[in-house]
């Protein structure tokens, strides 16, 4: 947009300064003269000033916190010339992109500064979905008052010195809502290796301890077997241990997509609400658990303790920073192959890709998946 209005008052000018020419050739009035003298003194000093101003521009950004979504935030940004020049006029645009959905929008920004001039600027940013929003200015161009030429300018922070906080950018955090998650009470058990059942519920402080009995299948250890009740029903039927472990479940949100899957912004949004949903549900039967996720920026699978509500809202602002990205490995692989190795034999995957990987997740443990519906 701005280069077409460029392309056309270069024209317009054009188109004005043949006039005067023609005047001047075939009239040589002082009047036209003194025109087109200062037709062409412009035009060079236009081209000088947008290239020798608007060097050294700085943009910084104060403000942030973190609001439910839906609800408006205000972020500020001063604009100051440290340059010897004034920037007659300036344009940019103030990018805001939200981490977790991918969605970004261009906010205009047009100023004039004089030398050691600054102005500010407030932004009210809002967002229906959750998610970590960053707002930055990635570039300005500085123009002469009639906008027949144009030079990007540079910019640089109020607070680049290692010294001086990073103003580059400002992050907004929209929380996630919480909605009654369901999970059925059968969930909740989960077998180790050798197929022993734990129990979340009931904790017994000796591993001799049997808590139940189930069938035999296969795998399951022979000192497990219940040898007077098999031989009393018939069938092979083993003890069940009451042996507690703590932080048994991982819930694990399925944040590295398939090329081929179509996951948009309001999916994306309800697959971190319902990990959320799902964490409060578990803290209100007194359950501790993690949760996990693959950070692309970080290049590594995360994982927090959840024991708490403090604890809980203590990880949103990561989890909302960590986006959704296009991956040939999946968030399941990543967990295996995470340094901190695979320490959980109940695994709650929270994705919009169906059983992606969940074979081999089941070799440790068992696996439930919840999703969304788009």
């Amino acid at each position: 947009m701005q280069n077409t209005q460029i392309r056309r008052n270069r024209i317009l000018f054009a188109l004005w300064t043949l006039v005067l020419l023609i005047l001047f050739f075939f009239k040589g009035q002082a009047a036209v003269s003194a025109l087109l003298l200062f037709t062409v003194i412009y035009a060079v000093a236009a081209y000088l000033l947008t290239r020798l101003s608007g060097r050294k521009l700085t943009a910084g950004f104060t403000g942030g916190d973190m609001v439910s979504k839906g609800e408006t935030m205000t972020i500020k940004m001063e604009l100051q010339n440290r340059g010897k020049l004034p920037v007659f006029c300036g344009t940019g645009e103030a990018e805001a992109v939200n981490l977790l959905t991918g969605e970004s929008r261009r906010i205009p920004v047009s100023f004039s500064l004089p030398p050691g001039g600054n102005r500010r600027y407030n932004f009210d940013l809002t967002d229906q979905y959750c998610g970590k929003v960053e707002l930055k200015m990635p570039e300005m161009t500085v123009l002469d008052p009639l906008r027949l030429f144009a030079a990007p300018a540079e910019v640089g922070t109020a607070g680049q010195d290692e010294h001086g906080p990073d103003t580059s950018t400002a992050a907004c955090y929209f929380a996630p809502q919480l909605h009654p998650a369901q999970i059925p009470a059968e969930f909740l058990d989960s077998y180790n290796m050798e197929s022993y059942q734990y129990s979340q519920y009931e904790k017994g402080s000796d591993p001799g301890e049997v808590f139940g009995v189930r069938e035999y299948q296969e795998g399951d250890s022979l000192k497990q077997i219940h040898w007077k009740l098999t031989a009393k029903l018939g069938e092979v039927t083993v003890k069940i241990p009451s042996f507690p472990i703590e932080n048994n479940i991982l819930v694990i949100l399925d944040n590295l997509l398939d090329p081929q899957a179509q996951v948009p912004p309001a999916q994306r949004s309800a697959l971190v609400e319902l990990m959320y949903s799902m964490s409060a549900a578990l803290l209100e039967k007194s359950i501790p658990h993690s949760i996990g996720w693959y950070d692309s920026r970080e290049e590594m699978f995360m994982r927090r303790q959840v024991r708490s509500e403090e604890e809980l809202w203590a990880s949103v602002p990561d989890v909302l920073g960590c986006g959704f990205a296009v991956s040939d490995v999946s968030t399941v692989i990543r967990y295996l192959e995470s340094p901190e190795g695979v320490n959980f034999t109940n695994h709650f995957l929270v994705s919009a890709q169906g059983e992606r990987d969940t074979e081999r997740l089941e070799r440790y443990g068992a696996v439930n998946v919840f999703g969304t519906i788009e």
